[in-house]
């Protein structure tokens, strides 16, 4: 077809022609003449490539859009969730896109927890500061939007809450944007402890010596000796540390207790404590020590706390001692609806990290993963087994999941003969499949292409820590590390023919070591180490603070 011929084509004929086209073609084609631009960056033609080259190919996208309405916006999401993609199925390492690292001017105080704050398109952050003086700030990362060239950042502080005369005892990010309570703070006052919800509010007048565009203030006080764990909206999720676990609406004090058995073994109740809570869609996950524990969503009722308020769990396992562990529910069996006759119930993602029980083992600890499959119950029978205040009738109804995890994929992760102890064991993962920890240093084999004594953890070693030869000092620190895991990103990944280290289950990606400076390049060892960490994985971003006070910023 010459030129004049297809520049008679009307817009309906070119908008369809353009349907066919995948993202690289879209792209070349809008260069060729104005009309063919102006075409390219219509809505139509830009949900057309979402669907056929993020949404069927399940690339890491932000839920909003499926929903927005800016094609220019969607362009830009669309561009960035491929970015992403090939950044996790490159055959060869990649390199993050940015890093950057930056004062938070908190006099030295180590950042002991770091989060995105949820609808902010991982533009803002949390900070906690834990000591003598403790301090919560939220700072704007003033991070560009681009696809093209290397974002810029310029990020600021806008609020501060610095209470007196209080040590705080736990914290929790609503993960609701729309909630009217943005964070859960444990406070203990002199033996007196309370959680304080807590919420972002502008300024009218920058009436404050800092002159901070918002301020931090406090909407409701719960008064109780339990630490929070989680906030959804008004649902505050609190725990005792060692066998209840307390969900509580703080608009309305009403409230349901997740009740572990009793247990005779006093070393097993000191030493298995709660270490996180996870509620999903149609259940609640306890988090233990040495045992994670699952139950039903309760009814909420009016204190005090009867019986009928005390649940107990429907199902419970161990997997041996956890250090941290990140559970995600996988995605759908269809995007964005489920599939005709599937399961009302996700397959659920357990990624931990795991302790070796004998302090004195040279055995190696772990990062695994596991799957938790859903039982065959029709739909009918989960929605009755998780909602019975709701059915009458019989209440005996099997667990909604098969009873035993299975084991999908294991890495070494530490030796007790090669590695130093790991200051934060945070694990974070994704419903894409995408897993971000640390990785702590060896302390021998400085030399590039050492590795630890543990033979059979060696070769994940030399994976993870192979360095550039003018790294050599970043071979002694932490390394941030990321992986793909089976799921539908790692199903891509044999199909763009890029193959793991081990059996084909996961694919490891060095992404920077603690020592990285602002600009990339290596820092002395004097610069503080990580504490904390979060990753944003739609977005492709990931926070650590340092115990320094210092804050890096990534951007694969």
């Amino acid at each position: 077809m010459n030129q004049r011929s297809f520049s008679q084509l009307d817009d309906d004929v070119l908008i369809h022609i353009f349907g066919f086209l995948n993202l690289s073609s879209l792209l070349r084609i809008r260069q060729t003449s104005k009309r063919c631009l102006a075409i390219s960056q219509l809505l139509v033609v830009w949900k057309n490539i979402f669907r056929e080259d993020v949404l069927r190919p399940r690339y890491p996208y932000p839920p909003e859009a499926l929903e927005t309405n800016d094609a220019g916006y969607l362009e830009f999401l669309t561009r960035r969730s491929c970015q992403l993609a090939s950044f996790w199925l490159s055959p060869t390492p990649s390199s993050p896109r940015l890093c950057h690292r930056f004062d938070t001017r908190t006099s030295g105080t180590g950042i002991s927890e770091i989060r995105f704050i949820p609808g902010t398109r991982a533009q803002r952050v949390v900070l906690v500061s834990k000591g003598i003086w403790s301090v919560v700030s939220c700072w704007d990362l003033g991070v560009e939007p681009s696809v093209s060239s290397t974002p810029s950042i310029n990020p600021r502080k806008i609020a501060e809450w610095r209470p007196s005369r209080v040590i705080l005892t736990g914290f929790a990010v609503n993960s609701r944007s729309e909630a009217d309570g943005l964070f859960a703070v444990g406070l203990n006052r002199g033996g007196d402890h309370s959680i304080e919800i807590l919420t972002l509010r502008a300024h009218q007048v920058h009436i404050d010596g800092a002159g901070l565009p918002y301020e931090l203030t406090c909407i409701q006080t719960v008064e109780t000796n339990c630490i929070p764990m989680a906030l959804h909206g008004s649902t505050l999720i609190i725990s005792d540390g060692a066998r209840e676990t307390h969900i509580v609406d703080w608009k309305t004090a009403n409230t349901a207790v997740l009740q572990r058995p009793a247990s005779s073994d006093e070393y097993e109740l000191e030493h298995n404590r709660c270490l996180q809570v996870v509620l999903t869609e149609y259940h609640v996950f306890v988090v233990r020590a040495h045992v994670v524990e699952l139950y039903p969503i309760p009814q909420l009722f009016p204190p005090p706390v009867e019986s009928n308020s005390i649940v107990r769990p429907v199902m419970q396992f161990s997997l041996g001692w956890i250090d941290d562990a990140s559970i995600t529910p996988q995605l759908p069996a269809s995007i964005p609806h489920r599939e005709a006759g599937a399961n009302l119930l996700p397959p659920i993602s357990i990624v931990l990290r795991s302790e070796v029980n004998d302090p004195w083992s040279s055995d190696s600890s772990n990062i695994s993963m596991y799957a938790l499959k859903p039982s065959k119950a029709s739909d009918l029978a989960i929605l009755r087994y998780f909602a019975p205040h709701i059915w009458d009738g019989d209440q005996a109804k099997r667990p909604p999941y098969v009873q035993n995890p299975t084991l999908v994929a294991s890495i070494p992760n530490a030796s007790r003969d090669g590695v130093r102890s790991l200051r934060c064991p945070v694990i974070r993962s994704g419903r894409f499949g995408t897993s971000i920890w640390i990785q702590p240093p060896r302390r021998f084999g400085r030399d590039i292409g050492l590795t630890t004594f543990d033979v059979h953890s060696s070769r994940i070693y030399e994976d993870i820590h192979t360095l550039r030869s003018d790294d050599n000092e970043a071979v002694d620190s932490d390394m941030l590390v990321g992986a793909v895991f089976p799921g539908q990103m790692s199903s891509l990944m044999k199909r763009h023919g890029v193959y793991s280290s081990l059996d084909d289950k996961f694919k490891l990606s060095n992404i920077c070591s603690a020592y990285t400076g602002s600009s990339g390049e290596a820092v002395s060892t004097s610069s503080g180490y990580w504490m904390s960490m979060d990753y944003a994985e739609e977005w492709g971003r990931i926070v650590l603070g340092y115990s320094d006070g210092t804050v890096m910023f990534v951007e694969l």
